[in-house]
C-alpha cells in the first residue's frame, strides 16, 4: 500500500526539478515563492537544504509540505535560485535562530517574526550600529530605520502591537544579556570584522 504523503512529496520534488531554473513561468513563480519563504523564515540555513529545522511560525505554503517530505526521508535540496541572507560579520547571528532557541510558544514566535518583518531585518548586524558594539535605537523602539534599508524583498507588515513589541524586546534583551529593568543598548558581544556584504544598504 503506497504512502500518499510520500507520493505527494515525490511529485513536488519532480515538479521542482522540472520547472525551476528553466525560464518557465511556473519555475519563476517557484523561485519567487522560495525566496519569499527564506526571507519570512529569517534563518541562517537554506530552507530546503535544512528541512529538519521546524518553521512553525511561517505562513503555510507549498514549500512547507515539500520540506516535511524531505525531512522525513532525509533529503536536502539546494536551489541555486534561492537567496539566503548574509551573516555579514564575525559573531553575527540570525534573530529567528536566537528566538527559536528560547522558550517561546508558537504564536509568540509568529509575533516576534512579524516585528522582524516590519523592521525588514534578519541578523544582529542588521540592527546593530555601524561599529557593531551596540544596537541601533530604532531596533529597540521598533521604528523603521532612517539611515538604512534592506536589500531583500520583505512582505508588507502592519505596525506591530504593544504586545508584539514586548516579545521582540525580550529577544533583544536576551541578545544583550540585559536584566528586565535595564534599557542599556550596549554590553553585548561586539560584532567583529565584515566578511560578507551587509543585508542593509
Amino acid at each position: 500500500m503506497c504512502d500518499l504523503r510520500t507520493e505527494q512529496g515525490l511529485a513536488q520534488i519532480n515538479a521542482l526539478l522540472d520547472y525551476i531554473g528553466t525560464g518557465h513561468k511556473i519555475g519563476d513563480v517557484m523561485a519567487i515563492s522560495l525566496r519569499s519563504l527564506q526571507v519570512e523564515a529569517g534563518i541562517a540555513s537554506d530552507v530546503l537544504a535544512s528541512p529538519s529545522k521546524e518553521l512553525t511560525y511561517v505562513t503555510d505554503c507549498w514549500f512547507l509540505g515539500l520540506r516535511k517530505c524531505c525531512a522525513k526521508h532525509h533529503i536536502w535540496i539546494h536551489v541555486k535560485a534561492n537567496r539566503v541572507p548574509s551573516s555579514a560579520r564575525q559573531h553575527d547571528q540570525f534573530i529567528m535562530d536566537i528566538a527559536t532557541s528560547m522558550p517561546f510558544k508558537r504564536q509568540e514566535l509568529v509575533d516576534i517574526n512579524l516585528v522582524r518583518i516590519y523592521l525588514k531585518v534578519c541578523t544582529i548586524s542588521d540592527i546593530a550600529t555601524a561599529v557593531g558594539s551596540s544596537l541601533h535605537l530604532s531596533a529597540w523602539k521598533v521604528e523603521p530605520f532612517s539611515d538604512r534599508r534592506s536589500n531583500l524583498s520583505f512582505p508588507h507588515q502592519e505596525t506591530p502591537t504593544s504586545s508584539q513589541r514586548g516579545l521582540w524586546r525580550k529577544v533583544l534583551r536576551h541578545i544583550l544579556c540585559l536584566q528586565p529593568w535595564t534599557t542599556n543598548l550596549c554590553h553585548f558581544r561586539p560584532l567583529g570584522i565584515w566578511h560578507a556584504p551587509s543585508n542593509m544598504v
